[in-house]
């Protein structure tokens, strides 16, 4: 249905059908820390927020899809929550998005390969390539 709209992007579309059943599936399994998830999702709708609830989403719903006991939220041993606890399994979700740091690195790397930088990674280009033996 999107893709009739001027400038929808199907793959968005895929994307948001895969981020809803994943949170209809763990609301129906009553997942622990859903809720918090969900509500931190609604809160904060910038990129990096919605790869990491996202991520979260989707670990969860491998693990409870397979029958493991799944936390999302969970408390850590050093204290706050946690993103995602799948059977023995602790996992922490780091996401890079709308970060000034993540967008220098990449016009770095453009830079870096391009031929018309004379330098890249603080040494003189020859423009040739470098094999592992030399």
């Amino acid at each position: 249905m999107l893709q009739f709209f001027n400038g929808a992007d199907t793959g968005a579309w895929v994307e948001a059908v895969r981020w809803w059943a994943a949170y209809a599936y763990l609301e129906k399994a009553e997942v622990p820390g859903f809720a918090s998830v969900r509500r931190d999702a609604r809160r904060d709708v910038t990129l990096s927020r919605f790869l990491h609830t996202q991520t979260q989403a989707r670990l969860a719903l491998m693990g409870a899809a397979r029958g493991l006991p799944v936390e999302l939220e969970p408390a850590k041993a050093s204290g706050g929550p946690g993103d995602i606890q799948i059977g023995p399994v602790f996992i922490e979700v780091v996401t890079f998005a709308e970060d000034q740091r993540l967008q220098d690195y990449e016009r770095f790397v453009r830079v870096a390969g391009s031929t018309s930088s004379p330098w890249i990674g603080g040494a003189r280009s020859t423009g040739k390539a470098i094999s592992p033996n030399s």
